[in-house]
């Protein structure tokens, strides 16, 4: 399902960590065991909490929001793919901080996908102290699809395969990459990056298992082939 030429390397996502923190984390992914006596639980698309002194910081205005009692770390602002090469806004930052122990769950929201050639994208995550991770990659087929919010998760049953389909609106997937040659333009890291299925075998939560959750996460999505463009209008 790959085009006939290629142009520079590029790829796209949303998403969500479970760190092991001292409170009770509520968000949009499973419950996560702590090593004490409670779940804790970070969702950087959709994120809420109780804990009364976490902050977080809004990657569009950089303005930092003490914690209510629904607190979202998110950065909504779309993410364009203007035919090929990296998104206009390349990378996508979100920024936690003020958060304790280490991440044991991951799960990725992407917001209001709409391309015209959907195998043509690839999203790169990396975290605060540079673990790479390729989400998408040259999966999707090429059929349209328009306004789709999914998230990749691990424990999903299901992947998004070479030709397609894509996945209905709401739905969890593992990540999945065919392509694992994929190399990001800069500033996005060199590679090689871990890679899902059936490119490799890394996963979501052995890539980040253990990582800090404070510091920057950046998203970088690339559209890798002319002729068809897209956007993630939600941002992830």
């Amino acid at each position: 399902m790959q085009k006939a030429f290629h142009t520079s390397w590029r790829r796209a996502i949303a998403f969500s960590l479970m760190a092991l923190l001292p409170v009770m984390l509520l968000g949009s992914i499973a419950t996560v065991k702590a090593q004490d006596t409670k779940s804790n639980r970070l969702n950087l698309s959709d994120f809420r909490t109780r804990q009364n002194k976490t902050k977080s910081v809004d990657n569009v205005d950089n303005t930092v929001r003490s914690a209510s009692p629904d607190t979202v770390f998110t950065n909504p602002a779309a993410i364009v793919l203007d035919d090929s090469g990296p998104a206009l806004l390349y990378p996508s930052n979100i920024t936690v901080s003020g958060l304790t122990g280490t991440v044991t769950d991951v799960n990725v929201t992407m917001n209001g996908f709409s391309h015209t050639f959907p195998d043509d994208v690839a999203i790169l995550l990396v975290s605060p102290d540079g673990r790479k991770f390729i989400l998408q990659s040259d999966v999707g087929g090429g059929t349209d699809v328009t306004n789709v919010t999914y998230t990749f998760d691990d424990q999903a049953t299901a992947s998004i395969g070479n030709s397609g389909p894509f996945p209905a609106t709401g739905t969890s997937v593992k990540p999945s990459s065919v392509g694992d040659d994929d190399e990001m333009d800069p500033p996005a890291p060199a590679g090689p990056y871990n890679q899902p299925a059936p490119a490799g075998s890394a996963t979501l939560n052995g890539t980040f298992g253990g990582a800090a959750p404070n510091g920057v996460w950046q998203l970088f999505v690339t559209d890798f082939f002319l002729g068809d463009s897209g956007t993630f209008a939600g941002g992830w």
